[in-house]
């Protein structure tokens, strides 16, 4: 079924603990490119739920910006948390913004937020080749109550590749079903060998469709299951 594909895939390529230098490149249409480098600190724990800390450090117009993510494995609100460095200040992000862009960004906070497969209804909508590669082609919609309450999106739809069960492209659609955003990995890597590799991507290209803007993430470092202090996530560290 769709929803046992997802969950495999979901299951496959979750590591413990991961930390990594990213750069985003933003740019629109025929314009010039603005650069920013960030490193993000990450948890997976499917009891305690998952964290996220991402930090940017050039350039110094944002430099010290940080972004706090803390999943609520009890049915309640996600906690996410943005340190304004200008300011010296902490505010919560609010579920009213979870479609709202990330720094300018083509990213919104939800995106930012890790998807579980429960959460979704699915469905195998067909086959087909990516770059050679078959895929499932699967269309997923929010089915809990609390995430229809939050996703800025109506439907996604992915490729998952069959022989490595990774998602290459996606589209997403907001809640008019139009298509806003579409999603591709490139430059797959096998960061670890169990369960038949856990595969990343270390370049991401996000584009908004009608924007006609982009943002490329592209991985600089990785360092695969660290050991990250919980005070790691505790939003009374944050801007420091």
């Amino acid at each position: 079924s769709a929803l046992s594909l997802m969950k495999k895939a979901d299951a496959r390529h979750k590591l413990d603990s991961e930390s990594t230098r990213v750069k985003f490149v933003l740019q629109k249409e025929g314009g010039k490119k603005r650069n920013r480098v960030a490193w993000v600190q990450a948890v997976s724990d499917d009891d305690k739920g998952d964290r996220m800390r991402l930090r940017f450090v050039k350039p110094t117009k944002v430099r010290g910006l940080e972004l706090l993510s803390i999943e609520n494995t009890r049915g309640g609100d996600d906690d996410q948390w943005l340190y304004l460095p200008a300011f010296d200040k902490t505010r919560r992000v609010g579920v009213a913004e979870l479609g709202d862009r990330f720094v300018s960004t083509d990213l919104f906070f939800e995106d930012l937020k890790r998807r579980r497969p429960k959460d979704y209804s699915h469905r195998i909508l067909r086959s087909e080749k990516v770059d050679g590669e078959p895929c499932w082609v699967i269309e997923s919609k929010p089915k809990s109550a609390k995430t229809k309450k939050e996703s800025p999106y109506s439907k996604t739809i992915v490729w998952l590749r069959k022989d490595i069960m990774f998602v290459v492209p996606s589209k997403a659609f907001n809640r008019r079903c139009k298509l806003i955003k579409e999603t591709r990995s490139e430059r797959l890597v096998k960061v670890q060998d169990k369960r038949g590799g856990v595969y990343r991507a270390n370049k991401v290209v996000v584009t908004d469709v009608k924007r006609r803007h982009r943002t490329t993430l592209l991985v600089k470092k990785r360092r695969v299951n660290p050991t990250i202090s919980e005070e790691v996530f505790s939003r009374h560290t944050l801007g420091k």
